[in-house]
């Protein structure tokens, strides 16, 4: 396992993150439906190289910080940029 994997595991696995059912924000997604982890809010999004966070972020409230992926692929297996830039 390259440095960056274990990076991501180790990040995944501190925020209780399934890689194959939430994606952390940062990623880099394919077009797909997503659910705030924490609250709840839905939203839909074309390709992106970086999964924004929760438009309603509020730290007290959004601990692990991702989405759940509804329809789409979710994180790219070869995310250059896990969390982000």
């Amino acid at each position: 396992m390259s440095i960056k994997e274990d990076i991501k595991a180790n990040i995944k696995e501190l925020f209780n993150f399934s890689t194959s059912d939430t994606a952390p924000y940062g990623s880099d997604v394919s077009a797909g439906t997503f659910e705030c982890a924490d609250c709840g809010y839905a939203m839909s999004t074309q390709s992106t190289k970086s999964l924004p966070p929760c438009p309603k972020y509020n730290e007290s409230m959004h601990t692990k910080n991702g989405w759940k992926i509804k329809t789409g692929q979710g994180d790219a297996k070869d995310d250059p940029y896990p969390n982000g830039r």
